[in-house]
């Protein structure tokens, strides 16, 4: 099962960082761009216990990232989804953090 701590740990693996620095308050680009993904990833991956086919609410995705508030998640999966559209580094994350997390979950 994928949670948010499995995206955590696996975000901050391939980014070559703690993963306690995806919880912090850093914003270098060095840790928040991750950090970003990481609630990016969340939101797409993690299924909603109570809806069916639905996604794990951005509260609690705020909440597992250093009780950050809903808006600031919003925020964040918002600045993914654009820098996604011109950045094929990040596409190639995406791709193979993706992978990694559903293998995992076999």
């Amino acid at each position: 099962m994928i949670t948010c701590a499995s995206v955590k740990a696996a975000v901050a693996a391939h980014y070559g960082i703690p993963v306690a620095t995806l919880d912090g308050k850093s914003r270098l680009a060095e840790f928040a761009h991750p950090r970003h993904l990481a609630m990016a990833l969340s939101r797409q991956l993690i299924p909603c216990k109570v809806n069916q086919g639905g996604h794990i609410s951005l509260t609690k995705i705020g909440y597992r990232f250093g009780n950050r508030d809903h808006s600031t998640v919003w925020s964040a999966i918002r600045q993914v989804a654009l820098r996604r559209k011109s950045d094929p580094a990040l596409r190639r994350s995406m791709r193979r953090l993706t992978v990694e997390l559903l293998r995992g979950e076999e």
